[in-house]
């Protein structure tokens, strides 16, 4: 039986239709992509399932029993708690167990024998409470929620130094984190999920993937990250025109059968229109006598039953960009030097220097709160940096796309906006408008009123008009459907100018980026020679390094260095300075065995091997190690060969001194 079933559901604002006649089902353990443009209804009908908003005919059936966990936009939290509070609250029942079990375990002290109120029969009853609790407790997995907050808390990028703060004081992408982690620790039947990967890093996005494989109830998400719906959706829900399509499989099969179906549907479109004509020509000629008028009027009423086709759509449906320069800079774009800036005691950016050159298109790419759009200020001159040096080449006009948009006129209209932007008569205003999906009155809408993805669009419309030879682009993806994303993607892929943006949209970059700029918490920066694919299969390589080392390391473990070393039996007559000098060797040995073996597990963690300079810095220290070791064994050998000796002189000189058992 299906866990939802959605049958002909029908919903109106007011005299526009938004939902007509939709039917779909979920079935348990199922993960299912939502899809389809701005505005068309995705969020709505999230919404009507969780049971927020009314609509106006058709039946949704609900598995009985069924646990709904719904993440919104908007998270709301318990007043007065921390994040670690709001996490333990999802244990609540947990909790009171574990105070049940402690409140029993005192009981039994009291009533142990021995204790002057001792009574067996009492004790022999709270024994056994006390065993069905702990066995409770224990198959509720009270001993695993702790580590699964942490877990969780950790893998959407809210360290431990979040956990005691309040979360009225969390921005808004900290309380999305927030409200994801607070969902999937509570582990419903199924999870409805709006932008999910909004406010995440890839790192974040990244481990939510394998959470979401692993997870044992159903998902519906609505989502525009691609890599994302690939790796995680077994189906895909496409909503457009106020209808829903369902196709089997991921996103690029989802494509795949999209393409087949478009090309069926204009071949019978194609065909319709053809025979529509044909018959219409007939109808035309037809002669002028009685007979003619008859067959005619006939042949028309069988035209007019025949249910028309709608026109497949085209590419004219998504918005249509173009970025040009108004000419060329010089050949050195950006040369930045020694840049250093800190926001209170904390360094953002240490020291980093890099150059770019006209036609470069690059991503800078880094974890949440790493200091992405703090360089980007300070390129643009928003922020001045503390030290160090920027440098513009010839020639050089920047556009500048931030994820505030600030240059937009909150109390004026797209209409305005452009007019004010380019000096463009009314026709001409409307006409570039248009370009970005703001048809009719859209355009005379306040911009305060709209939509993230109208702003996004708006700002793109405005960013064209500037003709910048560098452009540098802040999460420009956020908030944009699918179709104004590839758009965007060949527009950039198209470009002659120099790029470089952020983006956490990994299909994004790895389309437009040629190179990487790998910006580390720790405030460095490393290049990245190659596409995000490439780099992707390089972490691979690491990896897999990584896991063969880790295979062979027990054979060289610290434990068992330690094990090889006191095979040996030291004889008691050795000059001290030799058995110092072994100690000191094997303390060494040792002591450089456990640092390889740390070094492995850190090269393991997320942290380390997406981070290219910490990765190779450790790599660098693994092999200075081995170095090491190798004439530290070298030493060794020597001492316990010289330590042999002594012991077989020794040996010797103790059979020659020994009692003649004869004589006694």
């Amino acid at each position: 039986m299906p866990l939802l079933e959605v049958s002909n559901l029908t919903k109106y604002y007011g005299a526009n239709l938004i939902l007509e006649q939709i039917s779909f089902q979920i079935d348990p353990g199922t993960k299912t992509g939502l899809i389809g443009p701005n505005g068309c209804g995705k969020t709505t009908l999230l919404n009507i399932i969780e049971g927020r908003e009314d609509y106006d005919s058709g039946r949704i059936t609900f598995q009985t029993g069924l646990q709904l966990g719904y993440l919104t936009q908007e998270p709301q939290f318990s007043e007065g708690l921390t994040v670690e509070g709001e996490m333990l609250a999802v244990f609540a029942d947990l909790r009171a167990l574990a105070d049940q079990i402690s409140a029993i375990e005192h009981a039994m002290g009291d009533l142990s024998p021995g204790a002057a109120n001792a009574d067996h029969d009492q004790l022999s009853a709270l024994m056994d409470k006390y065993s069905n609790l702990r066995e409770r407790f224990e198959r509720q997995g009270g001993y695993e929620y702790r580590p699964r907050i942490r877990s969780v808390l950790n893998g959407l990028g809210l360290p431990k130094d979040f956990w005691d703060r309040q979360t009225s004081s969390l921005s808004g992408g900290e309380k999305t984190r927030l409200s994801l982690a607070r969902l999937l620790l509570s582990e419903p039947d199924l999870l409805l999920l709006d932008e999910p990967t909004n406010y995440l890093d890839i790192q974040a996005v990244e481990w939510l993937e394998h959470f979401m494989k692993d997870y044992r109830g159903a998902v519906l998400a609505v989502s525009h990250d691609r890599y994302f719906l690939d790796r995680i959706a077994q189906g895909i829900l496409e909503m457009e025109d106020h209808h829903i399509t369902s196709y089997a499989g991921n996103y690029s099969s989802y494509l795949l059968q999209r393409q087949q179906l478009i090309q069926s549907w204009e071949k019978a479109y194609s065909l319709q229109q053809k025979e529509i004509s044909r018959q219409e020509k007939m109808i035309r000629e037809s002669r002028e006598t009685e007979k003619a008028k008859k067959e005619a009027a006939s042949r028309q009423k069988r035209l007019d039953l025949v249910q028309r086709l709608e026109k497949p759509p085209g590419e004219q449906d998504g918005i249509r960009l173009k970025f040009g320069a108004a000419h060329r800079s010089g050949k050195r774009v950006l040369e930045v030097e020694n840049l250093t800036k800190a926001f209170d005691s904390r360094q953002i950016l240490k020291t980093i220097s890099f150059a770019l050159h006209a036609g470069d298109k690059i991503a800078l790419l880094g974890p949440n709160g790493s200091g992405k759009t703090t360089l980007l200020r300070i390129l643009m001159g928003d922020l001045v940096a503390d030290d160090g040096r920027v440098r513009w080449g010839h020639a050089v006009t920047t556009g500048y796309y931030s994820q505030e948009q600030p240059d937009l006129n909150l109390s004026g209209t797209p209409f305005e906006e452009i007019l004010n932007t380019r000096g463009f008569d009314n026709l001409a205003a409307r006409n570039h408008l248009a370009l970005f999906q703001f048809k009719g009155d859209d355009v005379f809408k306040r911009v305060e009123d709209l939509s993230g993805g109208e702003r996004r669009r708006l700002a793109l419309a405005k960013l064209v008009l500037d003709k910048a030879n560098f452009l540098i682009l802040d999460e420009p993806t956020n908030h944009l459907d699918l179709r104004s994303i590839e758009a965007l993607e060949n527009a950039l892929t198209a470009y002659e100018g120099t790029l470089l943006f952020v983006s956490h949209d990994r299909y994004f970059v790895n389309k437009v980026a040629q190179r990487l700029l790998l910006l580390s918490p720790e405030g460095h920066i490393t290049p990245f020679e190659g596409k995000y694919e490439d780099y992707q299969n390089w972490l691979a390589e690491q990896k897999e390094a990584l896991a063969a080392a880790k295979k062979e390391a027990p054979v060289s473990s610290a434990s068992q260095s330690q094990q090889k070393l006191r095979q040996l039996r030291r004889p008691k007559k050795v000059s001290q300075r030799t058995l110092e000098a072994l100690a000191s060797v094997e303390a060494e040995i040792a002591s450089l065995e456990e640092r390889r073996t740390e070094i492995a597990e850190l090269l393991c963690t997320p942290e380390v091997y997406q981070d290219y300079l910490e990765s190779q810095k450790l790599t660098d220290e693994d092999q200075e190690a081995v170095a090491r070791l190798q004439q530290l064994y070298d030493q060794w050998s020597e001492l316990t060969t010289e330590v042999e000796a002594s012991n077989v002189s020794q040996s010797a000189r103790n059979v020659s001194k020994s009692p003649d058992l004869d004589r006694q």
